[in-house]
């Protein structure tokens, strides 16, 4: 469990941990995406910003007014869509970055819990395109379709047996198919302490937030049952939801279970998007359980 650090927490790279030659490569590539798709935006909002004023100038033809107006908006559409794309750049070279600053012993030891905030700050909104009904899963509370597919790379609630407890976790590789599938991930505070684990025991977290305004039915409800990852630690606990949202940068406020507590949990706290999750029995509970309905079964006899 990772604790609150007194001092400043650093995320550059010492003098022996500078990034390789590979990473300075797709970095570079990124950036290199990331100018030409800036560069198409620029280009469809200047060609959107001719129409509007065009659209200005008085007629009286009507037809010419309706197809300026079609024309305003089928380019409003092409800069979306360039927009959009220009954002899954950024996102990009952000996903790049992190990647190498995972590599950092410095910051897997000093700056872990800053690292995560941050990238629950950066986690993708997602924005409907034009016509789409459905959100995507793993779309703020969207659960994970059967398509789903958990890339290597990716953050994941993990279940530790060594724990007894769901922890964050980084795949390291996919195993098999169908109901051999297992997932090779490793504890993300330690890279040696490795485990494979079968889909049971694995939840893919949110891959993009969601805007309350627009999309309040793709979050949390008050009062559903949870799991989240507690503040400045790696772990998720049992909770509920006290409040969602009100804004795409708002928090979850998320009530911990807490036995010593006459309401049974504690005073709600802030948690983003990205680390409350479905809730999930630990996989021992139901062990536990056939086992004592066993015993009751010998005991009524």
């Amino acid at each position: 469990m990772v604790k609150p650090s007194k001092n400043p927490l650093n995320l550059s790279f010492s003098d022996d941990e500078q990034p390789d030659k590979q990473y300075v490569e797709r970095l570079m590539s990124g950036f290199a995406e990331l100018h030409q798709r800036g560069s198409t935006v620029r280009a469809k909002m200047d060609k959107y910003d001719a129409l509007r004023a065009k659209m200005k100038k008085k007629t009286k033809n009507k037809e010419l007014k309706k197809t300026r107006e079609e024309a305003i908006s089928r380019q409003s559409d092409v800069a979306v869509e360039a927009i959009r794309k220009t954002l899954e750049a950024v996102y990009k070279v952000r996903k790049i970055k992190d990647e190498e600053r995972m590599k950092s012993k410095q910051l897997v030891r000093g700056a872990l819990v800053t690292f995560l905030a941050e990238q629950a700050r950066r986690l993708p909104l997602y924005v409907r395109e034009i016509g789409e009904e459905n959100l995507p899963p793993l779309a703020g509370a969207c659960p994970m379709g059967p398509d789903t597919v958990i890339d290597a790379g990716e953050f994941v609630a993990a279940f530790s047996e060594e724990m007894d407890m769901w922890i964050l976790a980084v795949i390291d590789s996919i195993q098999g198919s169908g109901p051999s599938l297992r997932y090779k991930c490793h504890d993300i505070e330690d890279e040696s302490k490795s485990m494979t684990l079968t889909k049971r025991w694995v939840i893919p977290l949110p891959r993009y937030r969601v805007d309350p305004y627009l999309d309040e039915d793709s979050l949390y409800p008050e009062n559903a049952v949870v799991m989240a990852m507690y503040p400045q630690t790696t772990c998720f606990y049992k909770a509920v939801v006290s409040s969602i949202p009100m804004t795409i940068n708002d928090d979850y406020l998320i009530a911990f279970e807490d036995r010593t507590s006459l309401s049974g949990y504690a005073d709600s706290l802030s948690v983003p998007q990205r680390y409350v999750i479905e809730y999930r029995d630990s996989p021992h509970k139901k062990k536990k359980d056939k086992r004592r309905t066993v015993v009751q079964e010998e005991d009524d006899d």
